[in-house]
């Protein structure tokens, strides 16, 4: 499970946009679950990461420069695959 806050990786402002497009909230953290949580696009514009839900709604977060993105981009990256090589499952514990 990976937390994303406000205050890591030099993120600026993360906001959650609904699929309508009409409605953004400023949130302060989200949660990755590996084998959960399911977006249907990860994409970057400048010094913007933006996750795509299943919903349509959209996570945008900001950083303060664009190396700043490459290096929570690629941190992230390493999470992930460790988090798939541990095999980590919520039902394991059930």
């Amino acid at each position: 499970m990976l937390r994303i806050t406000k205050n890591m990786g030099r993120i600026t402002n993360i906001i959650r946009t609904k699929s309508d497009g009409m409605l953004s909230n400023e949130i302060d953290s989200f949660i990755i679950i590996p084998g959960v949580t399911t977006y249907t696009g990860i994409y970057s514009m400048g010094n913007r990461l933006n996750f795509v839900e299943l919903t349509g709604g959209v996570i945008e977060m900001e950083f303060a420069t664009e190396g700043d993105l490459e290096r929570f981009f690629s941190k992230l990256l390493r999470e992930v695959k460790l988090n798939q090589l541990l095999d980590i499952n919520i039902d394991k514990g059930k």
